[in-house]
């Protein structure tokens, strides 16, 4: 490789755990570049030792404090600063791609930008949207409106901002972020990770239904929960599945316990790789996406519709906007926060094997068109046309 051609990833995660920054990362690895990851410490690196980190001492905050989350992020762009302008005297980097939250990190990299290094702002989240639902802020208060103009200039600064669907794109113009800049990379599935099992058939007279997410009250698992409790008391034969991690672990065991469905809930001991995931996804007849209605979620595509996809599952979510309005014909749509009616469509599956079978073809179709070679081929000609 090049000496001089050399890269920075700046991520306030863990590294480990996502997985559009992993997928991005290697494909800019792919392409020749020399890495340095900013992150945030973490233990478990698993196959991604060979890549050169740069931890920074820092825990992710997940608590309810808007003043926490602000001074971790702050804590954690001084010390971007601090170790991007160092390294930057030695290595040249020829591009920093950050990714939000928060988007004002990209002004950590301003002695590289002045330099002439190309900065990627690659977001993942709308800030606004996200922080007035978190902390039950109207969209005129002035934080958000603040939040508003964080993305604004920080959008201003980089070269390239990278978003993860129209809908996104459309909302970044009308904040008043320049067209030409916006490049759409989907976070679909990685098809080398997530991949179909070589028999699609149902083998369990119950049906198996998973739901692999952060463990966080916010994302409708209390709705799940429910559904699941209404359909162990009429008789349906499933099992529930989750996997992942979370602050609300705790609570999903009390209520578990309190409820009577620790026979049918079973919850994974902790965070699940991504490897390890797609293989206990084999086991999985549906799998579900039970987000509440609000200005964040409407406009968000999560990843685990098309893992579900790859690994031809049958996807029940709720009718958001933007999930609606791309697969209306290969997911089955339940009334956003509607227990009941998550409920009813579920025990449809369980009593029409047939019908879980036709959509996972019909999810399987769609991922076969957005897999993510594609999308890794539009980053990589970015990263390149930048050198």
């Amino acid at each position: 490789m090049n000496k001089n051609n050399n890269l920075a990833v700046v991520a306030y995660t863990n590294f480990s755990r996502d997985s559009r920054v992993q997928k991005e990362t290697y494909a800019a690895y792919e392409s020749g570049y020399n890495l340095d990851i900013y992150t945030l410490k973490h233990n478990n690196l698993g196959p991604f030792k060979s890549y050169n980190f740069i931890d920074i001492d820092l825990e992710q905050y997940r608590g309810t404090s808007q003043g926490k989350y602000l001074l971790s992020y702050f804590k954690f762009f001084f010390s971007c600063f601090f170790y991007l302008t160092k390294n930057y005297v030695k290595k040249r980097y020829k591009i920093v791609h950050f990714h939000n939250m928060p988007n004002f990190l990209v002004f950590s990299a301003i002695i590289p930008k002045l330099f002439g290094a190309k900065i990627i702002l690659d977001i993942h989240d709308l800030m606004p949207e996200l922080f007035s639902v978190k902390f039950q802020k109207p969209v005129n208060h002035f934080i958000i409106k603040l939040f508003y103009f964080e993305e604004r200039i920080s959008a201003k600064f980089a070269n390239v901002v990278i978003a993860t669907n129209s809908f996104h794109i459309n909302r970044f113009i009308k904040n008043g972020i320049n067209k030409e800049k916006i490049t759409e990379i989907v976070n679909v599935a990685d098809e080398k990770i997530f991949y179909a099992p070589s028999q699609n058939n149902i083998k369990n007279e119950e049906l198996i239904i998973a739901y692999p997410s952060t463990l966080s009250k916010r994302l409708g698992i209390d709705n799940l929960l429910e559904a699941v409790e209404m359909l162990n008391n009429k008789g349906v034969k499933l099992k529930l599945n989750i996997y992942g991690d979370g602050d609300y672990r705790n609570e999903i065991l009390e209520i578990l316990k309190n409820k009577n469905l620790e026979n049918v809930v079973k919850l994974s001991d902790s965070f699940v790789t991504l490897e390890n995931l797609s293989s206990e996804l084999d086991k999985a007849d549906v799998g579900i996406i039970p987000l509440p209605s609000d200005r964040s979620n409407d406009i968000a595509m999560p990843v685990k519709i098309y893992e579900f996809f790859a690994k031809k599952i049958c996807v029940v979510a709720s009718d958001l906007p933007l999930m609606t309005s791309c697969f209306n014909d290969s997911v089955i749509f339940f009334k956003a926060g509607d227990s009941e009616d998550l409920a009813d469509k579920i025990e449809y599956l369980a009593e029409n094997k047939d019908v879980v079978k036709k959509f996972a073809e019909r999810g399987y179709k769609i991922f076969s068109s957005q897999s993510w070679s594609y999308y890794k081929s539009k980053y990589q000609n970015i990263i390149i046309t930048s050198k």
